[in-house]
């Protein structure tokens, strides 16, 4: 996630995929100095990396020192760039460059990052809280315990603190959101080695594309799950009762405790919804603690061996 520093005063901010910058109230990040103008600027995030994008303003946008022409964008290359918004005291630095999604700084002032969207609290070893985002609002999901987060709010877990630094937008606002209300249906297909021990590949297929899917840790439990709708694929159940696997049967067949499994079910569920528009429904929950239970939401699901 990108967050940016100013130099006047040590302010932090942690941007999103889509941030406007500017004087007025609906801007995602509001400057007060009358030398920004009211829409100065955009911060844009595709596959490619981080843009500036400025617009036209008698107010200058200058990146590294050098003033850049609106109505384009701008590619942020390297942490430690400056940007300055319309004026010297609004002198921004990038401190760091990655996908947008949530991110901490402890007491120390240490930054706690991640690169898929899902914050581990205080560190992977230890997974107290997990920092996830559903819908549009931010969530601390703490064993079984789920509260509602704001931007720069304090949290305690583990005899430590940490301040958020939670962006507005992930995905780009209403732009993301008709491109969903537009998505077709996907398949899901995973290979595995000849004996079962090794996931090869994993991809998401549409009647538009093929994407892969890096396979990771939480691929293991796609693969369960996946599994589990090729096994009820033929069955006499109802739709809506297909592929259900307990969350207690996963978490003795991944070796994983009741966090570690909270933390790998957002993973697969961010990365389901960065791969396709319409893939907040693509991973499923229901039942209360103790009968939990997770499915994939998508009824075309291929699990082959590459023998």
């Amino acid at each position: 996630m990108a967050v940016l520093r100013r130099s006047r005063d040590g302010r932090t901010v942690s941007v999103g995929a889509y941030t406007l910058i500017g004087r007025y109230p609906s801007c995602d990040l509001v400057l007060s100095d009358s030398r920004v103008s009211g829409n100065h600027l955009l911060l844009l995030h595709d596959d490619t990396g981080w843009f500036i994008k400025p617009h036209l303003t008698t107010n200058a946008t200058l990146l590294a020192g050098v003033p850049i022409p609106p109505g384009r964008r701008h590619p942020v290359e390297n942490v430690g760039l400056s940007v300055q918004v319309g004026t010297p005291d609004e002198v921004w630095t990038w401190l760091d460059l990655s996908p947008p999604g949530p991110a901490a700084t402890d007491a120390e002032d240490r930054l706690h990052v991640t690169k898929d969207r899902v914050l581990v609290l205080p560190n992977e070893q230890r997974p107290w809280g997990v920092v996830v985002s559903i819908g549009d609002q931010w969530f601390l999901q703490a064993g079984e315990d789920r509260v509602g987060l704001v931007d720069n709010q304090i949290v305690e877990l583990d005899r430590q603190r940490f301040r958020l630094h939670l962006p507005k937008s992930l995905v780009g606002g209403s732009q993301r959101t008709a491109e969903a209300n537009e998505a077709p249906p996907v398949a899901l297909e995973l290979v595995i080695s000849a004996n079962g021990d090794e996931i090869l590949r994993s991809c998401l297929i549409s009647v538009r594309d093929r994407r892969e899917l890096r396979v990771r840790r939480h691929t293991h439990l796609l693969l369960e799950l996946a599994e589990a709708r090729v096994a009820d694929a033929n069955s006499d159940l109802a739709e809506s009762e297909r592929g259900w696997v307990d969350t207690n049967l996963l978490r003795r067949r991944l070796g994983l405790s009741a966090q570690q499994l909270y933390v790998q079910t957002f993973r697969a569920r961010a990365q389901l919804e960065d791969a396709a528009p319409a893939s907040r429904s693509l991973l499923e929950v229901r039942g209360e603690y103790g009968r939990r239970q997770l499915r994939l939401g998508i009824h075309q699901v291929s699990v082959r061996s590459n023998s």
